[in-house]
C-alpha cells in the first residue's frame, strides 16, 4: 500500500512506507501502534450506539490510534492521515484504556475521560507549591529586613552617627556670616531702598553695614534739624533702620564724618584752623580735641535712640590712612576717640557691641604718603591702652589677585593677611575677641579701564580677577574662614549696590553685587546659592541664637553674656515675636538667661513643634487650651530646659521645626487664699512682672532608641532562618527527582 491503511480490529498494523527500508510485514511487539476498533466507529456527541461498534467507517471519520507503552500501558492518540490536526488536538487527551488494546473510557459527551493524578503526583505538586510559597516568603522577609536596616539602623542614621557640633567659643564668632555694605543714606527714592534690601535678604544676608555720618545728623551742638530738607535729621536714618528690621536684617552702624562745627575749636590758632579748612580731605577730619566729648554725646544719643535695634557700632573707618584721618595718622588719638565712644555707649546699653575701626591693609610706614600698615597701627593701639574699649576687631580683607587660600606674608596683600592681624591680637592677650570683616571681596574690573588723570591714583588699586573668579573666590573665602578661623564673625561684602555716583570707568564700580539698575552679578548668584545652603537645619550639637539655622529676626535683641556658649543670647522686644529652629534630632534643650536692667515684658514663651504642642516635651506645663509653655525660672540663674524629648526616637532621625512665640501673659486661676493653683500641669501661666529670660544656646540631640529596630531585626532574622530551614527540608530527594517529573 502506498498509504497507511486502517486494519480491522485485532489485526496487526502494516506499513508499506518504503522510506523505512522494509517491504514485508513487521512483527508486532508491545510498542507497535494498533488501531482501536471502537475509534473507527465514532458515536455522535451525546449518544451511545453499540450496534455501530466495530464497523468500519469512512476514511474522513475521526480515528484514534492507541499506542500502548511498555511502562505505563496508557493509550496515546496518534494522528492519522485524513484526520485533521485541529480535531486531533481538541479531541485526543491521554486516556487510560479499560484493558490493554481495548476501548478507552468515555465521558457522557463521548469524549475520552481525562486521567486522574496519582496520590504520589498530588504529593509532589503540593510540595512544589509549598516550596514556591517558602521562597516568596524568604524573599519578602529579606526585602523587609533591607528596608528596615536602611531606615532604622544606627549605621544608616546620618544625624545620629555624626559627632555633635561644638559652638565657637569666642564671643561674637557664633553668627550667621553673610552681610553686605549698603549706601541707603545716599538713596532718595524709598522704593529703591526697599528693593535694595529685598535683594539683600533674598541673597541670604542677615546683616547690613550702613554708614551713619555724624555730619548729616547733628548740624549743630544738640541740633538735629535738617534745614536744607526742612525735616528732622534723624528721619531718613529712622527709615533705614525700620526697613532693615522689616526685612529681617540686623544693622552694623558705621559712625564717622565729623560735622564742620566740631572739626576745629578755639584752642587752635587761626593758621591751624585755616590749614584744616583748606585740606582736600577736610570733610574727613576727626573731631578736634576740644570736641571729643561732643562726639561722645552724639554716640550716647545714637545708642539711646536705636537701643536694641542697632546692635553693633563701628567707630570710624580706616584711621591708619592719611585720607581717612587727615590730621595725621595717630593711633593714640584714635584710641582716645574709641575710648570716648565706648564709654558713652555703655552708659546707655551694656549690650551694645563696639567694634574698633577696620584698618586698611598696606605695607607703608608713614614715610611715603603718611599711611601706616595695619599691623604696626594695631600694636600702637594696644600700647595706647585700647584693649578694654572694643568688643570685636574689624578687618579689611580684599583678596587682590590671589585666591582665598593663598598663604599670608608680611610683604603680600591678600585675603589671609588677616591672620597676621590676628597674631597681633593674640600677642596682646586678645585671643577671646572675634574679627568681623568690614570690607571683603575681589574686584572684577575689565582689562580696558582708562588710566586716571590723577597721578596719585592707579587704574586697578585692588588688582582684578575675572567675573567668574570673583564669584568663586567670594564664596570660597567665607568657606575657608568658617573651616579654619574660629574667631571669624560676619563678612560684610563690599558692596551690595551703589546709587550711581561711581561711574563704570572706575575700578570700584566692579565690586557691586548688583548694579544701579538692580541687575545681579554672577557673584550675587553664587553667594545666594551658598548662603541659602549653609546650615539650614540644626543638626545634633549646640547652636548660638544668631547662627544660620535659627531664625531670630532683628526684633529679638542681641545680648552679651560671657557665660553663654558663643557669648550671645537674644531677648524678645514685643509680644508676637517668634523664633523658629528647624532641627534634626529627638531632643532639644534651650539655655535660658536671666535679663536684668531692662524694661519688663509681661508675656510667656509658648512652644510648638511642627505647628502642634503634641510633640513638645510632656513635662512642659500646658495652659487651659492645651498649649505648652515655658515657665520662667525662679532661680535667677542661667538654666537649661528641655522643650522636645524623645521625638520619634524609635524611627530614623527626622527633621522638625521648633517655634517659640511670645504671647501676652494672663493671670492664672487662683485658689481661695489667692495663690496660683499649680497642682496640675493644666493651668494658665503666671503673669510675671519680670523680664522674660533670654534664649541662649540651642542644643539638639539625636538620642535614638533602637528597641523597635532590634525587635524587628531579630523577628525577621528568625523568620528568615526558619523559612530557609523549611525550604531545605522540603527539597526533593534523589528518588523524587528521578520519578517526580
Amino acid at each position: 500500500m502506498s498509504k497507511d491503511t486502517v486494519p480491522r480490529s485485532g489485526q496487526p498494523f502494516h506499513s508499506t512506507n518504503s522510506g523505512d527500508g522494509d517491504s514485508g510485514e513487521r512483527p508486532q511487539d508491545d510498542s507497535t501502534p494498533t488501531l482501536d476498533a471502537s475509534l473507527a466507529s465514532p458515536v455522535p456527541d451525546g449518544h451511545t450506539d453499540d450496534s455501530q461498534m466495530g464497523k468500519p467507517q469512512p476514511a474522513s471519520a475521526s480515528a484514534y490510534i492507541s499506542a500502548a507503552t511498555p511502562t505505563s500501558g496508557i493509550t496515546r492518540p496518534i494522528e492519522v492521515e485524513g484526520i485533521g490536526p485541529a480535531k486531533a488536538a481538541t479531541t485526543a487527551p491521554l486516556t487510560p484504556p479499560a484493558t490493554l488494546g481495548g476501548p478507552p473510557v468515555r465521558t457522557a459527551t463521548g469524549l475520552p475521560a481525562e486521567r486522574r493524578a496519582s496520590p504520589a503526583e498530588l504529593v509532589r505538586a503540593s510540595r512544589r507549591q509549598r516550596r514556591l510559597v517558602l521562597k516568596f516568603g524568604l524573599v519578602l522577609m529579606a526585602a523587609i529586613l533591607l528596608v528596615e536596616t536602611l531606615n532604622l539602623s544606627p549605621w544608616t542614621d546620618a544625624f545620629a552617627n555624626q559627632p555633635p557640633r561644638q559652638p565657637d567659643a569666642i564671643p561674637l564668632a557664633e553668627v550667621q556670616p553673610y552681610g553686605v555694605n549698603t549706601f541707603l543714606h545716599k538713596e532718595v527714592d524709598s522704593w529703591k531702598k526697599k528693593t535694595t534690601l529685598d535683594m539683600a535678604r533674598d541673597m541670604g544676608a542677615t546683616w547690613i553695614k550702613q554708614q551713619f555720618p555724624w555730619a548729616e545728623i547733628e548740624f549743630g551742638k544738640d541740633s538735629y534739624w535738617d534745614a536744607k530738607n526742612n525735616q528732622s535729621a534723624w528721619q531718613k536714618f529712622d527709615e533705614i533702620v525700620d526697613l532693615a528690621q522689616q526685612h529681617g536684617l540686623r544693622v552694623i552702624a558705621r559712625i564717622d564724618s565729623t560735622p564742620e562745627w566740631a572739626r576745629t575749636d578755639d584752642s587752635m590758632t587761626e593758621s591751624v584752623r585755616k590749614g584744616i579748612q583748606g585740606n582736600q580731605f577736610y570733610a574727613k577730619f576727626p573731631p578736634s580735641p576740644g570736641h571729643l566729648t561732643d562726639f561722645g554725646d552724639f554716640i550716647h544719643e545714637f545708642v539711646k535712640r536705636y537701643k536694641g535695634r542697632v546692635p553693633v557700632i563701628q567707630v570710624w573707618n580706616e584711621p591708619n590712612l592719611a585720607n581717612e584721618w587727615p590730621s595725621g595718622v595717630n593711633a593714640v588719638a584714635y584710641t582716645n576717640l574709641l575710648q570716648t565712644a565706648y564709654t558713652a555707649a555703655m552708659s546707655v546699653d551694656h549690650n551694645i557691641v563696639i567694634m574698633a575701626a577696620p584698618l586698611a591693609t598696606n605695607n607703608e610706614t608713614l614715610n611715603i604718603a603718611g599711611n601706616l600698615n595695619e599691623l604696626d597701627y594695631l600694636q600702637a593701639m594696644y600700647y595706647a591702652g585700647a584693649k578694654p574699649y572694643f568688643d570685636a576687631m574689624s578687618a579689611t580683607a580684599y583678596g587682590k589677585g590671589f585666591p582665598p587660600e593663598d598663604p599670608p606674608s608680611p610683604d603680600k596683600l591678600n585675603f589671609r593677611r588677616v591672620e597676621l592681624l590676628r597674631k597681633v591680637m593674640e600677642k596682646n592677650g586678645d585671643r577671646n575677641k572675634a574679627i568681623w570683616f568690614n570690607e571683603y571681596g575681589w574686584n572684577a574690573s575689565p582689562d580696558n579701564l582708562p588710566t586716571p588723570t590723577d597721578p596719585n591714583q592707579v587704574t586697578y588699586p585692588w588688582d582684578r580677577v575675572a567675573p567668574e573668579q570673583q564669584a568663586d573666590y567670594t564664596v570660597r573665602g567665607i568657606e575657608y574662614a568658617r573651616e579654619h578661623w574660629p574667631w571669624a564673625g560676619v563678612f560684610t561684602i563690599w558692596y551690595l549696590r551703589q546709587v550711581g555716583d561711581i561711574p563704570n570707568s572706575k575700578s570700584e564700580y566692579y565690586f557691586g553685587l548688583i548694579n544701579p539698575d538692580f541687575v545681579p552679578s554672577d557673584t550675587y548668584n553664587a553667594v545666594q546659592v551658598a548662603a541659602n545652603n549653609t546650615d539650614k537645619i540644626a543638626r545634633p550639637g549646640t547652636w548660638g541664637p544668631l547662627t544660620s539655622p535659627v531664625d531670630a529676626g532683628p526684633q529679638w535683641h542681641m545680648m552679651l553674656n560671657p557665660d553663654v556658649p558663643g557669648g550671645v543670647y537674644v531677648a524678645p522686644s514685643a509680644v508676637g515675636d517668634k523664633l523658629e529652629i528647624p532641627f534634626a534630632g529627638t531632643d532639644v534643650k534651650l539655655t535660658l538667661v536671666p535679663i536684668t536692667g531692662t524694661s519688663t515684658l509681661t508675656a510667656t514663651y509658648y512652644v510648638s513643634v511642627d505647628g502642634t504642642p503634641d510633640k513638645v516635651a510632656p513635662e512642659l506645663p500646658r495652659d487651659s487650651t492645651g498649649r505648652a509653655y515655658i515657665a520662667a525660672p525662679a532661680s535667677g540663674q542661667i538654666t537649661q530646659v528641655t522643650v522636645v524629648r524623645s521625638l520619634d526616637a524609635e524611627l530614623r532621625t527626622g527633621t522638625h521645626t521648633l517655634q517659640i512665640t511670645v504671647v501676652a501673659g494672663s493671670g492664672g486661676a487662683k485658689s481661695a487664699n489667692g495663690s496660683l493653683a499649680i497642682a496640675s500641669h493644666t493651668f494658665a501661666p503666671l503673669q510675671q512682672q519680670l523680664d522674660l529670660p533670654g534664649i541662649g544656646a540651642i542644643t539638639v540631640e539625636a538620642r535614638r532608641s533602637y528597641v523597635l529596630f532590634t525587635a524587628l531585626t531579630l523577628l525577621l532574622l528568625a523568620g528568615i532562618s526558619f523559612t530557609a530551614w523549611a525550604l531545605w527540608r522540603s527539597r526533593p530527594s534523589l528518588e523524587q527527582g528521578t520519578h517526580g517529573r
